[in-house]
């Protein structure tokens, strides 16, 4: 992987501490370290999807649903919402909601949800523009940022039509 294979890392450590083959402990030892230029910071759309069926291969060959659904469908949302909205790209959008309707199914069947938070995820799934409110409220810096995006495309756009 060249993007999140340390959350990957981590999560499969989690996996390991469930099975008495990992320990859990309270000292600093890992440091996170974010810098300007980074994949996270850059990543575009095709490392995005590597990173979500990541999630989701990890999902189905599981029993975990507790580490991976959750990580599946924090990144198949902004996935669907950014190629709709920000940088529109029919193709990942109709990708991202193919995934988004398997990671359906084993939300209904997971018992680490309440009925709230299934309620949550479904109401995101279904409806792009209410997962944007949500992510402006949640992080007003988020619209500066599209806002930043938008202009940049639009900046891309002129220059190739010149």
């Amino acid at each position: 992987m060249r993007f999140g294979e340390d959350t990957v890392f981590v999560a499969e450590v989690c996996e390991l501490e469930r099975s008495n083959s990992a320990a859990v402990t309270g000292l600093p030892l890992y440091y996170y370290a974010q810098r300007e230029g980074s994949a996270g910071k850059t990543a575009d759309t095709e490392l995005l999807f590597q990173f979500g069926n990541t999630w989701l291969g990890k999902l189905a060959s599981s029993q975990r649903d507790d580490i991976y659904l959750d990580k599946a469908l924090r990144w198949y949302l902004p996935i669907r919402y950014e190629s709709t909205h920000i940088t529109p790209d029919r193709e990942a959008v109709h990708e991202s909601n193919e995934k988004l309707k398997l990671l359906r199914g084993y939300l209904w069947k997971s018992r680490i949800y309440g009925f709230v938070e299934k309620t949550a995820y479904l109401v995101f799934c279904f409806f792009p523009g209410i997962y944007w409110l949500h992510r402006i409220i949640g992080d007003p810096s988020m619209l500066q940022w599209e806002k930043m995006q938008r202009k940049k495309r639009r900046e891309e756009k002129k220059k190739s039509n010149m």
